[in-house]
């Protein structure tokens, strides 16, 4: 996945948590430096459900998976830039961008469409 122009923020060993109720699992991005949120915890969802919550079964599978993936790359370390999309939020692009996406696969395969991956930036909308 290509970065877009803008500034490029990385997230080091990415931290994968239940979030929102156990209704998703979402990437932890409280680390990253320079990303400025309205959010005590800035995240990336990367699965979400609407009827069943997730069990911590789930995010154990999709950590392990997550680790094999970084380990097959031999990194720790994602880059990504953001792109706006909607008054509220801004789309993920790059090698985080590729991460999200695999994991999304490697638990939904049959999944005909994702949702974008985004980073939700502040609670209000912007104008």
């Amino acid at each position: 996945m290509d970065l877009d122009d803008g500034p490029i923020y990385e997230v080091v060993v990415p931290n994968l948590y239940l979030e929102d109720n156990n209704k998703s699992i979402a990437v932890d991005l409280s680390n990253v430096i320079g990303l400025v949120t309205d959010f005590a915890k800035p995240h990336m969802t990367v699965l979400s459900r609407t009827n069943e919550p997730f069990t911590q079964e789930d995010l154990v599978k999709v950590i392990l998976e997550a680790t094999k993936w970084l380990e097959e790359r031999k990194t720790n370390v994602l880059s990504f830039t953001l792109k706006s999309w909607g008054p509220k939020a801004k789309l993920v692009k790059g090698p985080l961008q590729g991460f999200g996406l695999h994991l999304k696969q490697f638990f939904d395969p049959v999944a005909e469409e994702y949702r974008p991956l985004i980073i939700q930036v502040t609670q209000k909308p912007v104008y």
